[in-house]
């Protein structure tokens, strides 16, 4: 019956020892809970999964209807706050990926106003000889890169550290709500575009450094 519903993908058996094995497998570390615990106490259950085109409502009400259900619940306004919570999340990342933006231009614009500072007599000199401002603009330009990449690289490396310390404490908590819970670390391509960000977030920062202050 359950097949013939248009809200219903598909329907999976769970007999009692797959739901022993993805129980202790949610629990992690506090496995040791389920000792003494038969499969057989754990009853066999049926999987759904529904198509995100149908409302789900009617199905709930049948099933809540039915004498062979023991209990529904709904989480669908369980979701909703996950999800409103996961967008407060992102624009929270998002704020604060601009302020590391801001930080970093102005990081690197005060380091490369000091090098010209400390260099200004050399500029003088290779302007008296006929250096181009481009020529002179150059060094000071790949310094700002180069600290801007390796500012972006550390900060990956220090994030990839917390992931590693706190991403199975996480997976652990979550594991009671959510089965099979777990966090991944950003994948290449992320990596080297966060690689590539940090390069043009110091290159840029010593251009405008360079337009307000080179000026021999």
């Amino acid at each position: 019956m359950l097949r013939s519903r248009p809200e219903v993908l598909s329907v999976t058996r769970v007999d009692p020892a797959d739901a022993h094995k993805r129980l202790a497998e949610s629990l992690g570390s506090r496995r040791g809970l389920l000792e003494g615990v038969e499969p057989s106490f754990l009853p066999a259950s049926l999987e759904l999964a529904l198509s995100p085109e149908h409302d789900a409502r009617p199905l709930l009400a049948l099933l809540s209807a039915s004498p062979l259900c023991e209990e529904v619940d709904d989480l669908g306004s369980w979701v909703k706050r996950l999800g409103a919570f996961a967008t407060v999340l992102r624009l929270g990342g998002l704020l604060l990926a601009l302020i590391v933006a801001g930080a970093c231009l102005y990081i690197v614009g005060t380091t490369i106003r000091l090098g010209v500072f400390a260099r200004r007599e050399e500029i003088e000199i290779l302007k008296l000889v006929g250096a181009t401002d481009r020529f002179v603009r150059a060094p000071f330009l790949l310094e700002g890169a180069l600290q801007g990449l390796l500012g972006a690289a550390l900060s990956l490396a220090l994030l990839f550290t917390a992931h590693r310390l706190a991403a199975p404490r996480i997976e652990s908590a979550l594991s009671v709500a959510l089965s099979h819970a777990r966090i991944e670390f950003l994948p290449l391509p992320q990596l080297a575009l966060g690689l590539a960000a940090g390069a043009l977030l110091g290159l840029l920062g010593s251009r405008i450094a360079l337009g307000r202050y080179l000026d021999v």
